[in-house]
Formats: structure tokens, sequence, C-alpha cells
């Protein structure tokens, strides 16, 4: 979680319930705005600092590229007036911005691995495909049932994209047909992972408050969030034994993913001092209602050396083969 909140906020570790008097009220609980008699303007300007490192296969070959950067905190506007004739001794308006997430990073890992290879997963999908077609259907041809999988919707595009490619095939040099991963057939590989997001939800709130007496504060915020997120990722596997005829000599894997969108909340907010040193105070938050829309897209290149002797066998290919030459996008609500 990204620490937001002014200077003043951050320091009292966010216990903003009942304190008031600060603009930070219009995120935690708005009636605190019922203390301002005057006018007030806020600019909270921040800086991240972020660096981290771990261990990937028992190396520390895992690091986490610094992440530093500027970033805003509660920013904003209040301006409050008093009326000496009314019960209703001040009223408060405000607006102000904030970054409630920060999804700035940028991550790199890689190893050697013996145990275990990326293209498992999708090679064992399409073994159970390949398996429940052939059972149904003895006499259908593997390209048959290779054909059916690139086209069927039920199967992910990681296994769609490895047979595509050759990553994932269909061996029979041993006398015996086996669904095999090119990759994990290897034994030793070399992997790496390359993760990068930016972004972050940035809330946009109107909230207004009164004073009765100096002593009840009540008030309302109205918040609009804004959610604006991309990932990048690559991950490779590369033949790590030095052989040449093992049909692999690396693949690599990117994706694509953007989310975007707009929400709606609203808080509503009460503080009660009976005397100058007791505040109690109660504040009531509503789900944030989002109206999200998703992009995601990927790439495969693959490399199985020999597999076309004497060509390479060099091949790639992008999602959107399978999905009419479009990005795959999802519209959706999100409480």
């Amino acid at each position: 979680m990204t620490p937001s909140g002014t200077a003043r906020q951050q320091a009292i570790g966010g216990a903003m319930g009942s304190l008031g008097g600060e603009i930070s009220s219009i995120f935690v609980n708005p009636a605190g705005l019922g203390f301002y008699k005057n006018m007030e303007i806020v600019l909270t300007p921040g800086y991240r600092w972020t660096k981290t490192k771990g261990s990937y296969r028992e190396s520390d070959f895992m690091t986490l590229k610094n992440a530093n950067s500027f970033q805003l905190g509660t920013t904003g506007f209040v301006g409050g007036w008093s009326d000496k004739y009314s019960k209703w001794k001040s009223k408060a308006i405000g607006i102000a911005v904030n970054q409630t997430a920060n999804f700035n990073k940028d991550v790199f890992y890689s190893g050697s691995n013996d145990y275990s290879s990326w293209t498992e997963n999708p090679t064992n999908e399409f073994f159970n495909y390949y398996t429940l077609h052939k059972n149904a259907n003895p006499l259908m041809t593997d390209a048959a049932i290779v054909n059916n999988a690139l086209g069927d919707a039920g199967v992910s595009l990681p296994t769609k994209m490895g047979l595509y490619t050759y990553l994932i095939d269909i061996d029979s040099s041993t006398g015996q047909k086996r669904i095999v991963s090119r990759a994990e057939e290897v034994g030793l590989l070399d992997q790496s992972n390359h993760i990068r997001t930016r972004g972050g939800v940035t809330e946009i709130a109107l909230a207004f408050a009164a004073n009765m007496d100096d002593k009840l504060y009540i008030g309302g915020t109205f918040g609009v969030p804004i959610v604006n997120y991309k990932s990048e990722s690559t991950f490779t596997e590369r033949d790590a034994t030095g052989g040449t005829a093992n049909k692999f000599n690396y693949f690599s894997y990117q994706e694509n993913y953007e989310s975007k969108g707009v929400g709606i909340n609203a808080k509503l907010g009460m503080i009660f001092k009976p005397k100058d040193y007791v505040r109690l105070g109660l504040a009531i938050h509503t789900p944030t209602l989002y109206g999200l829309t998703d992009t995601y897209s990927s790439k495969m290149v693959t490399d199985v050396e020999n597999r076309f002797a004497p060509a390479t066998g060099l091949d790639s290919v992008n999602s959107t083969v399978f999905t009419n030459n479009a990005a795959n996008e999802f519209n959706y609500d999100l409480s």
C-alpha cells in the first residue's frame, strides 16, 4: 500500500478519524472540514525510494530495480466561512486529489533450473486435450487435433502459442508417441523474467462540512477514483546444456496487460466535541463501484533448433492470431 495523505496525516499514522482541521479529512472523515473557518491551499509533493533484493532457485539472482519516483500526496483547496447569526457556526467546502495506489515497479530475476519449466502447464493442458479427442475418435489425425486446439476458445493462449511455434510438440522419435515440451526435454534451463508495471489509482474528491456550536461537525464526500495500470512481462528459457541437437535453443513469452477505468464512492462523517479535550469521530465509507476495461495481448518467440533441419526452426506468433487480429478486451464492473 502506498502511504498517502499530507505530511501531518502520515506523521500521526493516519489517525484522522476525529482530529479534523486537515484537508486529509476529505478522504477519512469529511466532518473534519467543519473545523475550517478560512481558506487553505495544500500541496503535498513526495518522493518514494524503493530497493529490495531476494533469491531465485537458491541463488541471489533476483533484484528489484530502483523504482524511485515522485508522487503526489493529498493536494487541494478548502474554503471555510463563518456565520455568527446561525447555530451552524461555520461551513466549509473542499476539493482534493490523492494517490491511493502506486503501481510503479521494475522486477528482474534469473537463475538456472533443472527441476521445472514454464511450459509444464500448457504441455499438460494439451496432453489432456489430445487424450480426450483421441479417445473420442481414434481415427482423428494428430494434425486435426492440433488444428482443433488452435481454434478452440477453451484452450489457453500459452498452449495455442506453444503449439503454433512447436514449443509443444507430438514426438515419435523414440517409437512411442509422446506430447512433449521441447524446453522440458532439455533438462537444464537458464530462466529469466522481467516484469515492469506502471500507473496508479488517483482519487478526486469533493466534500462539504458544517459546524454546529463548535460541538457537532457533520460532512460528506463524493469521490471519483481513476485507475490506470499497465504491466509488461517477458519470461525467457534458454538451453543451458550447450547441446545443438535437442531441438531447443530458447523461447520467450511476452505479456502486455492494461486496465483503465473510473469509479465512484461516498463518505459520510460526524465528529462530536463535548469538551476541548474530547473528540469522538464516526465515518461511513461506501464501497467503490468501478467501471473497468482490461486489454491483454501476448507474443511468443521460439527457436526449436533443427526442428526443420537444415532450417533453424525459429518461429513467432502474436495472440491476435487467435482473436481475429484484435487484442483481448474485457469490460466489467467491480465493487
